[in-house]
């Protein structure tokens, strides 16, 4: 993290001009506001705090304050502005002035709250000025207040048609409550008005790619270019725009705004964010770069906030604990993502609970993104329909951008080959930007409908599945890319589920039920919002992983062929933590000679294989014990130099675990308290394996230790885990077909 400039010890180091003795503190405030006007904030502070100390004043305490928020002291900055409305109460001016910006540091501190409150007051000493107005509105749709927001944004606007943050605000209000058309109208007429500002593009931009419109909307930047290279807006949206269609050929022009902006902390984000999603033969090298930038941003000094999502994911992929420490607590970033409706963001917490409390906190962070979905679905409610009746057969729907070569139709397409058809329609709905694959093709020659729409609004893909008359639909997907998990705040089915693609509460009290097991149900109910969909042997079945050649289990082990044990992962490193490693580093010492594998693309970047090899050593196993393969895709033949899988906790592995076993692969795991803590406990029970479940570090460790010890055991699973499996309810897809229909019978005959 960048170090804040420090604190001033005081006037010592700085001159001032000579003071006037007939108006000190008018002398001071000039000199104060002069230093802040050229963004010295530390002669600023040194000019404010030597008039204080001749007598209060407002105006001072207010520079004060915004000299000592832009040094990185808020706590300090927000006791300054609240002395100022203290002093300034008799002048409404000063007075609003210091509460405005107080109001407003507040709401960039996510204290939602204490901003609305601050801003009710403004707009009550001042209600003809239209930015009381319009802050009060952003506040209040911060905190889920949707109706009363979009009354004062239509208020500010009303006030001030001209004003260019009024119309902003007010139109992305309106494309985030389902009012595209309206918003897009709003944009391009501020454009006409106003000219093509900065805030124009990017409001212009987003609403044409959310309408599909790219190539149109590459089009009139491109024409803008032409008119004004030299406006980085229009360079960072065409990137924006051109990653939808193709990632790679975006990096260019991302690479483009970095040079125009060298210094600009979202510029280098965005840039490194790209890259760290660029797939292909260079990916190692993007991972590299991706965590340069990101250091690179953060030396700027500008405030991580904004892009703590962004900076976190690129900390955890290469193991920087530091880093991602440094970004801040648990309970403040899971809070500031949940405020900001950022909950595809909470998927990669899960790995980092460590109490009870942080398993409920995170729960609670989901429930606010769930109540924030479905206060915006109100705002544009799908027409009542009537309750069907008499139909032979029970119409479910999969919602899923995944159902292609994909993991999730690993596990999907089993159920949908093995239904009873005669008692079960299926509809499937996806919303891939990509073109459909042969395994799509394949999964709709199974299903009665399949609807592949890669362009339309939530609310519409609401209105889509609502006039298709399901039984109950079930998402796959949850928050991750391409899907549409707010759609089912809309409750287009009268039952709704979520199963599959997200191993917790998705946190919308419109879905019903979340498919579990004896297993995956977590340990007490408060750490599941949802009823359970409960199956009677297992939550999934796999009959292969991958739909292409699966890789032979060589006739000899690892450990045979090299004369050591050899342990290893192939989890995604948003799933590792230090105290995860330092249990694999236990095992290591207590098996002389072992390594331990790491098959992943990060295993290319050097800080990865820096950062993890030091916490190795850190721990007294030396760096060459520690190997990496950098792969993606063609990693199934790499389980052949593994002799025992370690499986992560608290997020435990799901697909990976299933791909291991199929592999000839053991796997250690610890089964914890949430679901996503209890996904490979489920896998190896109904694998025939419940011997290698741990409910304790101490027992996982000695499970592998034991492991490690017993070839003979070892040798026998190789040579009999696929037959094994097939043996077993993990890959039995015509018992998870008949304990699915047994549930969703059970579930129909249930009040909807």
């Amino acid at each position: 993290m960048p170090k804040l400039p420090k604190r001033s010890s005081g006037p010592k180091s700085v001159t001032l001009p000579p003071v006037s003795a007939v108006d000190v503190h008018e002398t001071y405030r000039a000199q104060a506001a002069a230093a802040l006007a050229r963004d010295e904030f530390v002669v600023c502070e040194v000019a404010c705090r030597k008039g204080l100390s001749l007598g209060a004043d407002a105006r001072l305490e207010t520079m004060l304050g915004v000299a000592a928020i832009r040094l990185g002291r808020l706590a300090e900055g927000l006791a300054c502005l609240g002395r100022a409305m203290g002093l300034a109460s008799g002048d409404t001016a000063l007075w609003a002035d210091a509460a405005l910006r107080k109001a407003r540091l507040h709401l960039s501190l996510g204290q939602v709250n204490e901003a609305i409150a601050l801003f009710r007051q403004l707009v009550d000493r001042a209600p003809s000025e239209p930015d009381h107005h319009r802050f009060l509105g952003v506040a209040l749709r911060r905190a889920g207040q949707f109706s009363e927001a979009e009354d004062y944004l239509r208020a500010a606007y009303a006030m001030a048609p001209q004003n260019l943050e009024a119309i902003v605000d007010l139109a992305w209000f309106l494309e985030e409550t389902g009012k595209q058309q309206e918003a897009l109208a709003l944009a391009l007429a501020g454009i006409e008005a106003l000219g093509v500002d900065p805030r124009f593009v990017r409001l212009r931009a987003v609403l044409e790619r959310r309408q599909g419109r790219h190539r149109e909307l590459i089009v009139w930047l491109k024409s803008e270019l032409e008119k004004n290279r030299e406006e980085v807006s229009l360079w960072r949206e065409m990137a924006h725009t051109v990653a939808v269609l193709d990632g790679a050929k975006s990096v260019p022009l991302y690479r483009e705004v970095v040079a125009r902006l060298p210094n600009d902390f979202e510029a280098i984000l965005d840039l490194a964010n790209r890259l760290q999603r660029t797939r292909g033969p260079e990916e190692a090298r993007n991972i590299e770069e991706c965590y340069q930038l990101a250091q690179r941003a953060l030396a700027t000094g500008q405030n991580p906030r904004s892009k703590t999502k962004e900076l976190h994911e690129i900390m955890t992929r290469v193991a920087d604990y530091d880093g991602v420490a440094a970004l801040g607590s648990f309970d403040n970033l899971c809070s500031d993502w949940a405020q900001r409706g950022q909950v595809a963001a909470l998927h990669s917490m899960m790995g980092q609970v460590r109490s009870p409390e942080e398993r409920l906190h995170l729960m609670a962070c989901h429930r606010v993104c769930g109540d924030q979905m479905q206060s915006l679905a109100d705002l544009a409610p799908l027409p009542a329909r009537p309750a069907i009746t008499g139909r032979a057969r029970v119409r479910i729907g999969f919602m899923s951008s995944d159902l292609r070569n994909h993991p999730v139709c690993y596990f999907v397409a089993p159920l949908i080959e093995n239904l009873d058809r005669s008692r079960f329609e299926i509809f499937c709905y996806s919303w891939s930007a990509e073109a459909a694959d042969p395994i799509q093709q394949r999964v709709q020659a199974k299903v009665d409908t399949f609807r592949h729409v890669p362009v339309i609004s939530n609310r519409d893909a609401a209105a889509l599945i609502a006039g298709d008359d399901l039984d109950m639909l079930f998402e796959l997907g949850g928050s991750t890319h391409m899907n549409k998990l707010d759609v089912m705040a809309w409750r287009p089915a009268p039952r709704q589920a979520s199963w599959l693609g997200y191993p917790h509460s998705a946190g919308l009290s419109r879905i019903d039920r979340l498919l579990v097991d004896p297993y995956t149900r977590p340990a007490y109910t408060n750490l599941m919002l949802e009823k359970p969909f409960q199956l009677q042997r297992s939550w999934v079945c796999m009959t292969r992983p991958g739909f292409g050649e699966l890789p032979d289990i060589e006739p000899t082990s690892a450990e045979e062929r090299n004369g050591y044990v050899t342990f290893g992962t192939m989890n995604n490193p948003y799933k590792y933590t230090p105290e995860l490693i330092r249990t694999w580093a236990a095992i290591m010492r207590d098996v002389p000679g072992s390594r331990f594998l790491f098959v992943r693309p990060e295993g290319g970047a050097p800080s990865f294989r820096r950062n993890l090899s030091r916490l190795f050593e850190s721990e007294g196993v030396a760096a060459d014990r520690i190997a990496f393969v950098p792969v993606r895709g063609d990693h199934l033949r790499h389980y052949n130099q593994i002799d025992i899988a370690l499986d992560t906790f608290p997020h435990t592995g799901g697909t990976t675990t299933c791909e291991t076993l199929f592999m000839g692969v053991p796997v250690v795991t610890l089964a914890g308290l949430s679901f996503f803590e209890r996904l490979s406990y489920s896998n190896l029970v109904n694998a025939g394996l419940p011997e290698l479940v741990a409910y304790s570090r101490e027992s996982y460790i000695a499970i592998a230790r034991r492991l490690a010890a017993d070839y003979q055991w070892r040798k026998r699973f190789r040579t009999a885990a696929r037959s094994q499996i097939a043996d077993n309810p993990l890959g039995r897809p015509d018992l998870f077909a008949r304990d699915f229909e047994q549930a969703a019978v059970s579930w129909m005959d249930e009040r909807a």
